[in-house]
């Protein structure tokens, strides 16, 4: 079993669940200054911009046999 988010549950569940840890700040902030950005321009255009930021599995007892 996996989940999202690395909670500091996690590890004391029983078996220990294994999670993906992702950047929650740093998501919170490339979105922020791609509204900014967008906000600031007269004419609304939705290019295709992606941010690829990097998730990590931390991986504990739920996934192992």
């Amino acid at each position: 079993m996996i989940s999202f988010s690395n909670l500091v549950t996690a590890s004391l569940l029983n078996p220990s669940l294994t999670t993906i840890a992702q950047p929650a700040y740093d998501m919170g902030k490339e979105a922020a200054t791609m509204l900014f950005r967008r906000l600031e321009k007269k004419y609304i255009v939705v290019p295709d911009d992606q941010v690829m930021l990097p998730a990590r599995l931390e991986v504990r007892n739920s996934t192992m046999g």
